[in-house]
């Protein structure tokens, strides 16, 4: 595995990153946020596409070519396409700083909550369910609502996974410092979009004590860290 590349967003890194384009894009481009940290008035997120090496090789170069056109804010969460999208903002932005640009230039923000599978889905998710998270006591059971697991224990181990996966030594060199960290949130009573029916029925037979990753996150969220 690489080494983490130390540091992360800060007010002298996204300025030195907005001078690097004074002339080239309109000054209302940036916004200035508390604290002092300038941010692109767009960002680049994730969310989408297949979990495949393809896809993979797709959202590299589209966020290598935008932090080279004035975009410094990335968006992804632990379960985008099984948390291959982690990965690939991290080999990504680990080119970046090879390239010259400083880890202080770019916002990553990442988020946690949903319960994700890794790389892909795997032939029996009940089995992996068991197998990553409830025998090693992340998850206990109870703790899940459907798609979701909100107890410290589980979110440290979810921060822990976006800093340095088994596999993921590129993410490690983009997410070596704090950086920005939503928790999804979930209501019981709201209603969410399930997985293709014959994961969701293995995943409820499988585990029916303890819950399972059952569908996408809520759209709502709270912030939390820096």
């Amino acid at each position: 595995m690489g080494s983490m590349i130390a540091g992360h967003a800060t007010a002298a890194g996204t300025t030195r990153y907005v001078e690097r384009f004074a002339g080239r894009v309109p000054a209302e481009h940036f916004r200035e946020l508390a604290g002092g940290a300038r941010v692109s008035s767009i960002g680049i997120g994730t969310y989408l596409g297949r979990e495949d090496a393809a896809t993979d090789a797709l959202y590299h170069r589209a966020i290598g070519r935008a932090l080279e056109r004035g975009v410094n804010v990335l968006d992804t969460a632990v379960n985008y396409r099984h948390q291959r999208s982690e990965r690939a903002i991290g080999a990504a932005v680990a080119a970046a700083v090879r390239g010259g640009l400083g880890r202080d230039e770019i916002v990553v923000a990442t988020k946690g909550g949903f319960i994700p599978f890794d790389a892909e889905v795997p032939s029996d998710p009940g089995a992996y369910f068991q197998a990553t998270y409830v025998r090693p006591g992340i998850i206990q059971p109870g703790e899940v609502v459907g798609s979701h697991c909100m107890t410290p224990r589980y979110l440290r181990d979810q921060i822990d996974r976006s800093r340095a996966t088994e596999r993921g030594a590129c993410w490690k060199a983009s997410v070596a410092a704090p950086h920005p960290f939503t928790v999804a949130t979930y209501s019981r009573s709201s209603r969410i979009t399930r997985l293709p029916g014959r994961i969701a029925d293995r995943l409820s037979s499988r585990t029916p004590s303890t819950g399972s990753p059952r569908g996408r996150p809520d759209r709502r969220h709270r912030r939390s860290g820096t």
